[in-house]
């Protein structure tokens, strides 16, 4: 399976909306118009996998969104006849929870249809070794939006992802990195702090991230910045 970018400058501002190829908005670049390029924007792709996609829409500096009809996922592979995918949102599907996964399955073109951004966690190799119980520290990969955002960690082992953890927070700098952009130290918000430093519910999601991992499972740090109040 293959995944496609569109690219649109004009229309609802500057979007950049992930495809499957076979998607009837995408036919395989060409879109509806049978073009690569158009007034309004142009395709990018085609991509071999959903993580290199969502890496190529952030990669135009547009906002990036799901497509919400042929709902875009990390899933390989299509169900068989007469079955929804794996991303389908329907309550079905979302009523599933295999066991051991923490939290709700909600498909990845359901987080990046409501501006969600994925971003992967790379754990500090200082702390290689340690137990789970006692958390560790990590690091939320990429280029952190300067805002005020909801986040949210996923849990994953190949199927529907599933939301373990969502919060809130003035700026997504202090959940992520533990400091602002301006300079000034936050090291007890950071999930992926020294665990002696961070508060209680943060030293639970840490553990539980760290459980997560060490069970071979994928954990990704998921963020949506916020317009500013005005």
């Amino acid at each position: 399976m293959t995944f496609w970018v569109y690219e649109n400058w004009r229309a609802h501002g500057h979007r950049a909306t992930v495809h499957r190829s076979q998607c009837g908005h995408c036919n395989g670049g060409l879109g509806r118009s049978g073009e690569p390029v158009t007034p309004n924007g142009r395709w990018h792709g085609p991509f071999t996998s959903f993580d290199d996609a969502v890496g190529g829409a952030q990669a135009t500096g547009a906002v990036v969104h799901g497509c919400r009809s042929c709902a875009p996922s990390a899933s390989r592979g299509s169900s068989p006849s007469g079955q929804r995918s794996i991303s389908d949102p329907s309550p079905r599907v979302r009523r599933s929870n295999p066991p051991g996964l923490p939290g709700w399955p909600v498909p990845y073109g359901d987080l990046l249809a409501l501006g969600f951004l994925p971003f992967d966690l790379q754990p500090d190799p200082r702390d290689a070794g340690l137990p789970s119980s006692g958390g560790r520290r990590w690091t939320t990969l990429g280029q952190v939006p300067d805002s005020s955002g909801v986040y949210a960690f996923t849990v994953d082992d190949g199927g529907v992802p599933h939301v373990a953890y969502v919060g809130l927070t003035t700026n997504l700098w202090m959940v992520t990195k533990g400091r602002l952009p301006q300079g000034g130290a936050r090291p007890g918000q950071r999930y992926g702090g020294r665990p002696e430093y961070i508060g209680q519910t943060r030293l639970r999601v840490n553990i539980l991230v760290c459980e997560q991992q060490d069970l071979g499972r994928r954990v990704r740090h998921w963020l949506r910045p916020l317009p500013p109040r005005t």
